[in-house]
């Protein structure tokens, strides 16, 4: 990745990675650990960092990463996984 100077061209076919806030709405407690929030993320692309709330845990109603992700794939609008039991969890995303 690469930083933007102001007059800068930029080649539209060039961007293939941006940085995006994937918030995870109503998200189980037990997958708020930063464990598994990078398990969710990465379910995404490259996780970078979670938001202040996500890691104090003071905002219960959404988690929120920041993750590096392909301009070139599909932002789904829910992500699958399984957890510690073997029970497939679908969990909405939005960005």
């Amino acid at each position: 990745m690469k930083a933007w100077a102001l007059g800068q061209h930029v080649d539209k076919e060039v961007i293939a990675k941006i940085l995006a806030w994937t918030t995870v709405p109503a998200l189980n407690l037990k997958f708020r650990s930063r464990e598994g929030l990078i398990n969710i993320a990465i379910l995404e692309g490259k996780p970078i960092m979670a938001d202040k709330a996500t890691q104090d845990k003071s905002k219960i109603n959404f988690a929120r990463v920041l993750t590096e992700m392909d301009v070139n794939l599909d932002f789904p609008s829910c992500i699958t996984f399984m957890d510690d039991l073997g029970v497939l969890i679908i969990q909405e995303v939005d960005y």
